[in-house]
C-alpha cells in the first residue's frame, strides 16, 4: 500500500508522463539511478504505469522527486516545461513540502472543524461523569499499530457522541492531534471531496489535510453519526459513498486512526456499510447502580420512579435531560411523559 494515498492522486499526471518518457524497465532504472535509487530497489515485471506508480512512491519516500524531474528534464528538454509544471503542482503537497506556517494553518482549521465533536456534553449537569469502560477499550485499540479503523456501536441516546468527545479530550491531553467530523448536519448535496472540504471549512481536501498533519505525528479522526447518512436506502452515490471512500483513504494513511460512531441497525443492515472493515466496540448502557446516585443527589427517591422510566434513565442522554429539568425545579412526576 502506498505510504501517501492522498498524494497519489496528484501524482497521476506525472506518472503518466514518466511512463510515456520511460516505458521500458532499463530506461526507468537508469533515470532513477541518477537520483540515488539502485536498480535492485526498483520494481519490475509489470506495465510501465504500474512500475512508475510503485517507483514514484519510493521516490517520494526518499525525498528525491525534484532530483528525478531534473534528470528527466535534461534528457527530454522538449518536455521539461511540462515536467516543471507537474512538479510545481505536486511539491507543496509532499511530506515536508508544506511550510510550518501552512501546517499550523491546517491544524487551526482542523481544530475549528473538531469543536462540534469535542464540544458535545460528556458530563452530567453537575459536572460529574459516568465512567464508560469502552473509552479504555478504544484507547487500547488506538495504541495498536495494526488497527486503523474502529467503530463504536450503540443505540440512540446511549452516549456515543459523549464517548467520542471523551476520547478526543483524553487524546489531546496526552498530546495527540485530533480531528472530528459530525455527519448529522451534512447536506444531501455534499457528494464530492470539494463539497466536504467546504462543509468543514478546510483549505485542502480532508484526506490531504490529514495526511499532511500525520507527517508530523499520530492523528485520530473522530467521525460521529455515520448512520445519519443511511436515510436514503436507494441512494447509490452521494453522501454515504463519499464518506465511505474518505474513511477508506484516511484509514490507509500512516500515523492515522479513524474512530466511527453508528447505531448498530444501520451498520449491520445497510449493505453499503459492509465496506467498512473495522474493529467493533459495543457501547453498553450504564448499570442502574451507576445512575441512581445522580438522581438521589437531587432529592428524588429512585424507588418512586416507574420501572420503565428507570430503564429509560440508563440512557445518558435521557438522564442528562431529566437531571437538567429536575434541577430547574420541574416536578419529576410530570416528566414521566418523556417516556
Amino acid at each position: 500500500m502506498p505510504m501517501f494515498p492522498a498524494l497519489g492522486r496528484r501524482l497521476r499526471p506525472l506518472r503518466l508522463l514518466l511512463a510515456e518518457l520511460y516505458p521500458g524497465e532499463r530506461d526507468m532504472k537508469r533515470v532513477l539511478s541518477e537520483c540515488g535509487i539502485g536498480a535492485q530497489e526498483v520494481p519490475s515485471g509489470a506495465s510501465a504505469i504500474t512500475l512508475w506508480h510503485e517507483a514514484l512512491d519510493l521516490v517520494v519516500r526518499r525525498s528525491v522527486l525534484r532530483a528525478l524531474i531534473e534528470a528527466a528534464s535534461e534528457e527530454s528538454q522538449e518536455r521539461a516545461q511540462s515536467l516543471a509544471a507537474l512538479l510545481a503542482d505536486v511539491e507543496p503537497h509532499l511530506p515536508g513540502g508544506r511550510s510550518p506556517e501552512r501546517l499550523e494553518q491546517l491544524a487551526t482549521e482542523g481544530d475549528a472543524a473538531t469543536s462540534e465533536v469535542l464540544g458535545w456534553p460528556s458530563t452530567l449537569p453537575s459536572g460529574a461523569a459516568i465512567i464508560r469502560p469502552e473509552s479504555q477499550t478504544i484507547q487500547q485499540h488506538l495504541s495498536d499499530p495494526e488497527i486503523a479503523l474502529i467503530v463504536v456501536l450503540g443505540e440512540a441516546g446511549c452516549g456515543k457522541s459523549a464517548l467520542l468527545a471523551t476520547v478526543g479530550h483524553e487524546l489531546r491531553k496526552a498530546g495527540s492531534r485530533v480531528l472530528g467530523v459530525r455527519l448529522d448536519r451534512l447536506g444531501k448535496d455534499v457528494t464530492t471531496d470539494e463539497h466536504l472540504q467546504h462543509y468543514l471549512s478546510l483549505s485542502e481536501p480532508l484526506a490531504e489535510a490529514v495526511e499532511a498533519l500525520a507527517s508530523q505525528g499520530p492523528i485520530t479522526v473522530l467521525i460521529d453519526q455515520l448512520d445519519a447518512l443511511c436515510d436514503l436506502m436507494t441512494e447509490r452515490a452521494g453522501r454515504l459513498a463519499l464518506m465511505l471512500d474518505t474513511i477508506e483513504r484516511l484509514a490507509s494513511i500512516e500515523n492515522v486512526h479513524v474512530v466511527l460512531a453508528s447505531r448498530p441497525f444501520e451498520y449491520n443492515h445497510d449493505v453499503r456499510l459492509r465496506r467498512v472493515r473495522a474493529v467493533e466496540v459495543t457501547l453498553a448502557l450504564p448499570a442502574w447502580s451507576e445512575v441512581e446516585p445522580h438522581i438521589v443527589a437531587l432529592d428524588v427517591d429512585p424507588k418512586l420512579l416507574p420501572a420503565d422510566l428507570r430503564e429509560e434513565l440508563r440512557r445518558p442522554q435521557a438522564l442528562r435531560t431529566f437531571l437538567e429539568l429536575v434541577g430547574q425545579g420541574h416536578d419529576w412526576r410530570r416528566l414521566t411523559l418523556l417516556r
